[in-house]
């Protein structure tokens, strides 16, 4: 089962990413949102609210795809800075949605 959205609302669909080990991380992300066929009906950067990943997604036709949320994990050392002993993840998320 999916996010049910319909045709013309406006809602948002999103993921929280997290440490299994605490430790802090910073992230950037992208999303795309295609239809049946392949053909992108939106994509660009997604909002970073803390952890939270996210876009407002307004469909405009009947469909039944994921958004894909591509996410850069970075994680950071104790001055908040990337830490260098440590490697980034990219994170590829599909979030299904239905629009009826």
């Amino acid at each position: 089962m999916g996010r049910v959205i319909q045709i013309g609302e406006e809602r948002e669909v999103g993921v929280e990413i997290t440490s299994a080990d605490g430790s802090n991380f910073s992230i950037t992300a992208t999303y795309e949102y295609k239809d049946a066929a392949g053909n992108v009906l939106a994509s660009g950067p997604a909002q970073v609210d803390g952890h939270k990943v996210f876009v407002l997604l307004k469909p405009t036709v009947s469909n039944r795809s994921p958004v894909v949320f591509t996410v850069q994990v970075t994680p950071l050392d104790q001055q908040g800075q990337p830490d260098p002993g440590k490697n980034a993840e990219k994170l590829i998320i599909p979030v299904p949605v239905i629009v009826p």
